[in-house]
């Protein structure tokens, strides 16, 4: 049965993206790959964003199935419309839909049955997940009441669109919701693994490397795990699965998260971060389109050009109400992108600038604009930016970045060298440019001269994939400080200019006013990681303004500019939040900061250290002697290899082997631990229509208090006090609750428990192990739970005591 449920969802994801392609296409019909491994990703964004919108109105399956029809509708306008280059591309590129799909399918598969092995939805967050994503398909109208606070006023304050997301394939799939939380999480993997293949197609054209990307995102892991293996004797005895995700912690200093995905898929919480990944990468290829840009403006009065704007609003916009500390990061590479497209072109500035802020402002207030219903409702913990006294050291950012620092770095490294030897051999009188032979971008098979097909494996060479190893760099179209850059590093005696000498200047200086600060002010040797940052950045950013490195390549520059500086950033600011202490050091005050921004980082990366494998081994080893081919590939091979050594341990220890018992129901451990609330919960789902309040013992975050909240998505009085504050930034609710609710529950004075009810407008009240063992109702008289069946009636009762009263 639980295999059903497996192809049921993956067979309506499938259906779902097979009825966007051709909205897909129109919106990506430059790109190699041509929108379709973007589809399922395109479709469930367009299904779920019309439906919230429309669920201000109605929230049912009827609205769902409404938004699909008209999707659909208009997916058929335009497959009418562009049905000759579909077809072209389904008979050109066969491979490309054949193999992605089993890719699809293969993830999809593999995770369930690993997520098989450890389904238990308790432990950590699951049941603040499970909370929202039952509560919201409960819903029958939007925004979504809080199943933790119930109350007409009281909405979720949460970036909750991920929730609603799965919550749309909830009502489409309808299967236990025990068995959907886990296919939920794969859902993500699923969609997450297929949107970074199709990112790394449309950067290189090969197959391989988009593998590669999707590897580096969700299975490689950081070297802590070889770490830990190599120091217990390469046992896996004592490994410590949850410390390779707290590499920065020092005690009473600085507490950190450094989560990564396949940890965060590991753990099995299925949180914003997560479900963002997919609708990330999307914006990252809009991204990829805006700079590959072919037209003279991104913004003119055409239906495609529109079309693709708002688009791009709408995504980057969702990103807000998917997990809002994505927005700004993401639309700043869409800027970045946008402005590095025009300072290519042959126009001058007063030309460019204008297309470029019309099309920026209207991206942005699009993406502002369309999720107001929710901006409006959103109350967050974040007070405002902090200045931060904690900080990195430098082992540690290579403990966690290093295994992608590698191709990074290399790349780097190797893209000036390249620029001094077409500087040195192309701009420099009398000497002459040295003939080079040329590679097939996907199997590094020698070209013969003035073939444009590769005998080898038939791939189409598109000339400009020629220049991406510095072959025939244009530096004579180059911006001229940027370049004047590397002239000088080309003979530093005879080239002389002010602005590199200036430039150079200021860097060092502030390098070490920042060396000087952070080692002696803040904390002694720590100081030299935002020292060094700073001059990678300078580095990154004079690649980024040269003018004329090829599209791909500028991309992923920008892609580690935006990295490098996000963990710049977090050596200075932080995000004031329940977390800190106003005024004053708290070891705490960054790790949501560095939490949520190294998690960008690790997906920016993730993309630039399989572009930069990519370019390296195909546009710059080749030209090298065998030994340093040799010695680089070891090299990387090797870090991949530690990279693994953490999913094989955590995997194993965290399922024990895969030993114990296989199921995807994520409820099911109730039946054992807690029979009375197990078989409690299932009458409830069977019997108990629209969204009643019912009441249940408050307990503390993280602890297995909430659970019908929780396990029903029906709204409680009170659930986790402590998480409430986090989503509300303030505790003035949550105590006048937890009083009321001890004294509903400890209280002989019907009258006053009577009230307290009518106050909060419950309609049942649930009595089961955890409201009998809580400490705070140990010493009420039996009495106290005996006065319910006094005024209400007695809805259901099992032999594990476990009793649900409603009001009559």
């Amino acid at each position: 049965m639980a295999f059903g449920y497996i192809m049921k969802w993956w067979f309506i994801s499938v259906i779902l993206g097979l009825l966007a392609f051709p909205i897909s296409f129109y919106l990506f019909r430059k790109s190699y790959e041509k929108g379709w491994l973007f589809s399922k990703v395109v479709a469930i964004f367009i299904v779920s964003y019309f439906s919230w919108i429309l669920g201000f109105f109605n929230y049912s399956l009827a609205t769902i199935l409404i938004v699909i029809l008209l999707m659909t509708g208009f997916s058929v306008y335009l497959f009418l419309k562009m049905k000759n280059e579909i077809f072209e591309f389904m008979n050109e590129k066969p491979a490309v839909l054949i193999i992605s799909e089993l890719f699809y399918l293969f993830i999809f598969i593999g995770y369930a049955l690993f997520r098989s092995y450890q389904p238990d939805i308790i432990g950590t967050e699951k049941f603040m997940d499970f909370a929202f994503m039952n509560s919201i398909t409960r819903a029958d109208k939007m925004p979504p009441f809080d199943p933790w606070m119930a109350g007409e006023t009281f909405k979720i304050s949460y970036y909750y669109f991920g929730y609603f997301i799965m919550s749309v394939m909830m009502k489409l799939v309808n299967i236990p919701n025990g068995i959907a939380y886990n296919l939920a999480l794969t859902y993500v993997v699923g969609l997450s693994a297929l949107a970074m293949v199709g990112l790394g197609y449309n950067l290189t054209k090969n197959f391989l490397i988009g593998f590669l990307a999707a590897a580096f995102l969700l299975l490689i892991s950081n070297i802590d795990g070889f770490i830990q293996v190599v120091r217990h004797g390469l046992s896996f005895n004592d490994f410590n699965w949850w410390h390779t995700s707290r590499i920065i912690d020092y005690k009473d200093y600085d507490t950190t998260i450094n989560e990564f995905p396949f940890f965060s898929f590991l753990l099995g919480d299925i949180h914003p971060h997560q479900m963002a990944i997919p609708f990330v990468l999307l914006a990252l290829n809009i991204a990829l389109c805006f700079i590959k840009y072919e037209d003279k403006n991104i913004f003119e009065k055409n239906m495609e050009k529109i079309t693709f704007i708002v688009f791009a609003g709408l995504v980057v916009g969702g990103l807000w109400f998917l997990n809002s500390w994505d927005f700004p990061t993401y639309f700043f590479i869409m800027v970045l992108s946008i402005l590095s497209y025009k300072f290519s072109s042959e126009q001058k500035v007063n030309e460019w600038m204008n297309d470029a802020l019309i099309s920026i402002g209207l991206i942005l207030g699009i993406g502002i604009v369309a999720y107001l219903p929710f901006t409006l409702f959103f109350k967050s913990q974040a007070s405002g930016i902090g200045i931060t006294k904690a900080n990195t050291q430098i082992k540690d950012y290579v403990t966690i970045f290093g295994i992608m620092l590698f191709p990074i770095l290399s790349f780097l490294v190797f893209r000036i060298l390249n620029w001094i030897y077409a500087i040195k051999y192309q701009g420099m009188a009398g000497i002459k440019t040295k003939k080079r032979n040329l590679y097939c971008p996907r199997c590094s098979f020698e070209l013969r001269e003035g073939k444009l097909i590769c005998g080898q494996c038939g791939y189409k060479i598109s000339g400009e994939e020629l220049m991406l190893g510095g072959i025939e760099l244009p530096i004579k179209k180059g911006n001229e400080n940027a370049l004047a850059f590397f002239k000088f590093l080309v003979d530093p005696v005879a080239f002389k200019n002010n602005i590199i000498y200036i430039s150079a200047a200021i860097v060092a200086a502030i390098s070490l006013i920042f060396l000087i600060y952070k080692s002696i002010i803040d904390k002694p040797n720590y100081g030299f990681f935002s020292a060094v940052m700073l001059i990678i950045l300078s580095i990154v950013f004079l690649l980024a303004i040269t003018k004329v490195e090829i599209k791909e390549n500028q991309f992923v520059i920008l892609l580690i500019f935006t990295g490098f500086l996000l963990s710049l950033g977090c050596e200075f600011l932080h995000i004031r939040d329940t977390f800190g202490k106003a005024g004053e050091h708290s070891a705490l005050e960054r790790m949501n900061t560095v939490f949520k921004f190294y998690y960008q980082t690790w997906i920016l990366f993730s993309v630039a250290a399989a572009y930069g494998f990519f370019w390296v081994r195909h546009f710059y080893l080749k030209f090298k002697p065998a030994y340093v081919r040799a010695i680089w590939n070891g090299a990387f091979i090797f870090l991949i290899f530690t990279g693994l050594f953490y999913p094989v341990a955590a995997s194993v220890v965290k399922t024990d082997g895969f030993k114990g018992y296989v199921t995807l129901d994520g409820s099911e451990f109730l039946e054992t631990r807690y029979p009375g609330d197990y078989q409690a919960i299932q009458w409830i789902k069977a019997n108990i229509k629209d969204t009643p309040i019912i009441l249940e013992a408050h307990g503390a975050e993280y602890t297995e208090y909430a659970r019908i909240s929780s396990f029903t998505g029906l709204p409680t009085v009170l659930g986790w006090p402590g998480h409430e504050l986090q989503w509300r930034g303030t505790w003035d609710e949550q105590g006048k609750r937890m009083a009321d609710i001890d004294k509903i529950y400890t209280t002989t004075d019907i009258n006053e428990a009577q009230s307290l009810i009518k106050k909060y407008n419950i309609k049942y009240v649930y009595v089961g192990i955890l409201e009998k063992i809580k400490p705070e109702y140990r010493g009420a008289p039996k009495e106290a739970f005996d006065k319910f069946a006094q005024f209400m009636d007695v809805v259901y009762m099992n032999k594990a005591d476990t009793v649900i009263y409603k009001t009559r």
